[in-house]
């Protein structure tokens, strides 16, 4: 029933303000034709695998879409590769997937939260899980708090990113994280520094089993 009023109200946005042609496009596609169309990932840190090319324009936008307007197909397309990637790197590393693993979402900023209302890495996640139907991915809702909050990344060069990111995270001490495998995911991750805060968080909290990823790099 949700799911179907995000659709509805998010019509009647666009139809009061009409897509771009580009966003048109994007929303005809199937995922075979997005899977074709957008490019690999480009080499991320050492210790994050992300899967994609920010500087591919259908990524770019694919996630634009998903982190400003809620877009329900964008979010669809991207959960769907995001997903079989994740099952992909997983089988890789362990020779199959041989147990559950639980994404946590990077939290947003107080200043995102109040203008936008919404978490969009939540959003992935609980689509990716619906995707999955719970066979291999939990949730675990708010496992990762923000301890403080800091000023955009987005301007600042990575010496600075990494000085203001640290101790930024903690885990949240009523989460049920013992002996699990955590999964943190963030959309676009350029130095990796709110990742790695991210799983020195979870293993300050004793947390053993932790991957990191995000969608584009």
């Amino acid at each position: 029933m949700k799911n179907n009023l995000e659709k509805i109200l998010y019509a009647i946005s666009t139809f009061f303000f009409p897509q771009d042609e580009d966003t048109r496009i994007l929303e005809t596609m199937d995922i075979e034709t997005f899977r074709r169309r957008v490019r690999v990932e480009e080499p991320a840190p050492e210790g994050i695998e992300a899967f994609f090319s920010y500087h591919d324009p259908l990524i770019r936008l694919a996630i634009r879409e998903m982190k400003y307007h809620k877009n329900p197909k964008a979010l669809s397309l991207l959960a769907a590769l995001t997903r079989e990637k994740i099952i992909e790197s997983l089988a890789e590393k362990s020779l199959g997937i041989q147990q559950k693993y639980y994404l946590v979402a990077i939290p947003e900023s107080a200043s995102r939260r109040n203008t936008y209302g919404f978490n969009q890495i939540d959003l992935l996640i609980k689509k990716i899980t619906e995707i999955d139907g719970g066979i291999n991915f939990g949730t675990l809702p708010n496992a990762l708090l923000r301890s403080r909050e800091t000023v955009s990344q987005v301007s600042l060069p990575r010496k600075e990113r990494l000085k203001n990111m640290k101790g930024i995270f903690k885990a949240n001490p009523q989460a049920m994280l013992d002996g699990r495998s955590i999964l943190v995911l963030d959309d676009v991750t350029t130095t990796g520094s709110t990742l790695f805060e991210a799983k020195r968080a979870f293993k300050s909290a004793g947390v053993s089993s932790i991957s990191l990823f995000a969608v584009a790099h």
